[in-house]
């Protein structure tokens, strides 16, 4: 009865790791059929009733961009506890798999409420998108949703701000594959590769006229990643359970 347990978690385990895989896989095939090739105003797949052209325009003309200014930079007097007041300033390391992750309270950083007020051009809203410009994960970014406290963002981030109907698609379509490869084409300095924000604003963007099209685009792609993070959620639980269960044997 034990191995029989033990062997119906590890099936569980398995089942969620290679759906997650999957559905990751199938959302990179994806982004690269449903979004326009350079240099193409159409992309390969679409929804059906959609035939129009899509138009191609800089990312300057369709959305805001804010980062912290040099001079309102923050050192380490800046960082307090959460406990004592702190607001949360998101970090690249909150991006991952082009999603914002809170985490734990002891990984997250926190500034005084100054610094917090000091630019209030960058306090993050939901609907935001947060984009990587600075280090090793330059290119990063993720759509800002269930934010529930105030929060800033560090000097590697810029805030992009864009219309409603927009946001959703615009989030995806600055991980597809075009994006990505101009921002390699942009990558400059030494080390710590950066880029500027007017070389994020020149971005070329290729956009659905119909706005109908633009939130089937968003909604099918936000499900995808619901999708992922169920069958995350999943194999975690089982692996700790299964962990906790075999502790306890």
């Amino acid at each position: 009865a034990i191995g029989k347990y033990f062997t119906e978690l590890n099936t569980l385990i398995t089942l969620h790791q290679r759906k997650c895989e999957e559905t990751k896989k199938l959302k990179k095939y994806m982004l690269q059929k449903m979004f326009p090739k350079d240099g193409e105003c159409v992309p390969e797949i679409r929804f059906s009733g959609f035939t129009d052209a899509w138009e191609q325009r800089k990312l300057g003309e369709i959305a805001t961009l804010n980062g912290r200014i040099g001079f309102r930079g923050y050192t380490q007097k800046d960082i307090v506890a959460k406990s004592d007041g702190g607001y949360l300033t998101f970090s690249p390391t909150n991006i991952v798999d082009n999603q914002l992750v809170i985490g734990e309270e002891k990984k997250n950083t926190y500034i005084t409420k100054y610094k917090y007020d000091e630019s209030p051009e960058i306090q993050v809203s939901n609907g935001d998108i947060l984009f990587v410009k600075t280090g090793s994960t330059l290119g990063k970014s993720a759509l800002v949703k269930g934010l529930l406290e105030p929060a800033s963002v560090n000097p590697q981030i810029v805030i992009i701000r864009t219309a409603d109907s927009l946001k959703k698609v615009l989030a995806y379509e600055l991980t597809s594959m075009n994006v990505m490869s101009q921002v390699a084409g942009y990558r400059i300095g030494g080390a710590v590769p950066t880029m500027t924000e007017t070389a994020i604003k020149d971005f070329d963007i290729s956009i659905p006229l119909d706005e109908e099209e633009q939130k089937q685009l968003g909604e099918y792609f936000e499900k995808l990643d619901t999708l992922i993070t169920l069958h995350q959620c999943e194999f975690h639980k089982n692996r700790n359970w299964a962990i906790f269960a075999w502790e306890q044997r």
